[in-house]
């Protein structure tokens, strides 16, 4: 059966890879994102949605919700900033699908999310995946990624050189350090497809180790 999808974060780094295959897959039969600015695309059978987060009311009606929403605090601005879109953002989309009867909703947070985390970023991870997980949605899948590769807009020092150690010791990866190895933007829109299309119910929470081995 085919399914229609709603994607939040369509022009971000995993975004934009999903997109890529979603129109290339006959599973999709019927694809919106959702997008706080009018971007140029050349996919007719996408329908964007220009949308202010802060105030959306609503989602079309669609059978699947992936959220690839995130930014850093360094490029929020601050932690105000940075919470206010991965967390306040994400859980009112999760709030709205519940609304609107959607039957899965998929999710891009981190790996080691945690709500009683001491890293800020983590804990807000953490913070945002307990509201997802209380959502009345059928299917609610979690991915948790590792450090991600791809080729980004913007230039983040930090992400390029744990990247670059991490490709040295890459190798070395596996087992129960397989947790660990980054993971490519392909392999992550590769897992959300997958998920997408399994008959998934309850909370399913998705570790690096499981995109590796799966994608």
């Amino acid at each position: 059966m085919n399914k229609s999808v709603v994607i939040a974060g369509s022009t971000g780094l995993v975004g934009k890879a999903l997109l890529r295959k979603v129109t290339a897959d006959s599973f999709f039969n019927k694809i919106n994102t959702l997008v706080r600015y009018q971007s140029i695309t050349t996919m007719p059978e996408v329908k964007e949605i220009v949308s202010d987060f802060n105030t959306i009311h609503h989602l079309p009606k669609a059978d699947i919700l992936v959220i690839c929403l995130g930014t850093t605090r360094k490029k929020a601005g601050s932690k105000e900033a940075f919470r206010k879109v991965d967390y306040g953002y994400v859980t009112r989309l999760a709030r709205l699908a519940e609304s609107e009867n959607y039957e899965k909703i998929i999710v891009i947070s981190s790996y080691g999310a945690n709500a009683a985390s001491g890293n800020f970023y983590l804990k807000v991870k953490g913070q945002m995946e307990d509201v997802v997980q209380t959502v009345n949605i059928p299917a609610r899948v979690i991915i948790r990624p590792s450090l991600l590769l791809g080729k980004r807009d913007e230039f983040r020092f930090g992400e390029s050189m744990a990247a670059f150690v991490m490709k040295v010791i890459m190798p070395v990866l596996k087992g129960r350090m397989l947790k660990y190895k980054p993971v490519k933007d392909t392999q992550v829109a590769d897992a959300i497809i997958k998920l997408a299309k399994e008959p998934l119910n309850g909370i399913k929470i998705i570790e690096p180790q499981w995109i590796h081995k799966n994608t």
